[in-house]
């Protein structure tokens, strides 16, 4: 992940932050689950949009630890939306072309700036496409970095791959990986019981989307929990796992293995970096399993920047990996003793 700091033209055109934009141009289905306002083109692959952060949402502000602050896959799921507007607004994608995400993620460039002020988070998002892909010459998908600053202040940089398709293709591709895999039908499985709310740093027992962890040394696994009925997760309909909730299986595995490897308790951990791989996607019918393998507590080499627990993490069905990630959570406390060392 790029970590630079984003560099927003004083000129740029104005951007409005009184209204969000129409729901369908980020693939919504409630108004308030829509993050962004506006959106500009500044030239043929640089795109400014405009948003504003909620400070109450019974997901993204589920956080355990303080101060109260903007969650890091908050942004990602802004990135996600901004990525999908500026493809719709500017270049062209039909609104009922299906898209699918080859990769993602987020680093924090400052955490102070996302810290909750007294106003909502008026978020500015510099879009610049770095790569594409082509089908016969034709666009179908692009790869964009994403400098987000919240009341003025560099706060992230996002990075999303991503492609975009046809209903009839999105079908008819779907049909394939579903064959291949042997999957033709059936239930979704029943959704499971899920890990300790505080062991996962979350406050809500709905937010939680892993099972409790078994443990190794330094290797962990827990069950992936689909939860259907969330209603953010699952805002509309959807025939497949969806991207942000692997993002946060990945995060829960990851706080719960390194809160029980090093002793530390997950209110204390913030996810300050995340990129994530998605080789193919989640069905509803398997069970879904995410290993996680904790590192050591590393001091930062920035000056009075908090240390970090790097953890890797996969995600398997039916024996085959359906995304992998790398995650590093700033350890927002001293550590304290190892359990059972």
């Amino acid at each position: 992940m790029s970590t630079a700091t984003p560099t927003l033209n004083a000129k740029r055109p104005e951007l409005s932050f009184n209204a969000t934009i129409p729901r369908n141009l980020v693939h919504r289905a409630s108004v308030c689950e829509v993050f962004l306002t506006d959106a500009v083109q500044v030239d043929a692959d640089h795109f400014l949009c405009g948003g504003q952060l909620p400070r109450v949402h019974s997901f993204f502000s589920d956080q355990a630890g303080a101060p109260p602050r903007y969650d890091s896959l908050l942004l990602m799921e802004v990135a996600r939306q901004a990525s999908i507007l500026v493809a719709h607004r500017f270049l062209g994608v039909p609104l009922d072309h299906k898209f699918t995400f080859i990769s993602g993620g987020i680093s924090v460039v400052d955490p102070q700036a996302l810290v909750f002020g007294a106003l909502p988070g008026e978020l500015t998002v510099d879009l610049r496409i770095v790569g594409e892909r082509l089908r016969d010459g034709e666009r179908v998908g692009v790869e964009v970095i994403l400098d987000m600053a919240v009341a003025g202040a560099p706060a992230a940089t996002a990075r999303t791959a991503f492609m975009w398709m046809t209903p009839q293709q999105w079908d008819a591709f779907r049909a394939r990986g579903r064959a291949k895999r042997g999957i033709i039908g059936g239930d979704p499985l029943p959704l499971g019981p899920g890990a300790d709310p505080a062991a996962v740093g979350r406050a809500a027992a709905q937010n939680v989307v892993i099972g409790p962890i078994v443990a190794g040394d330094q290797d962990f696994l827990a069950p992936v929990r689909v939860d259907l009925s969330h209603p953010c997760l699952f805002d509309h309909p959807l025939d497949h796992v969806p991207g942000m909730l692997v993002f946060e299986a990945f995060r829960q595995a990851a706080m719960a293995s390194a809160g029980a490897h090093h002793g530390l308790a997950p209110a204390n951990l913030v996810m300050s970096d995340c990129t994530a791989d998605f080789v193919t996607f989640g069905e509803f019918e398997h069970p879904i399993m995410c290993h996680a393998e904790v590192g050591d507590v590393v001091d930062s080499a920035a000056a009075e920047a908090y240390p970090v627990v790097p953890v890797r993490l996969e995600m398997r069905q039916q024996d085959q990996t359906i995304a992998r990630a790398t995650i590093e959570l700033s350890v927002h406390c001293h550590r304290v003793r190892r359990i059972g060392g």
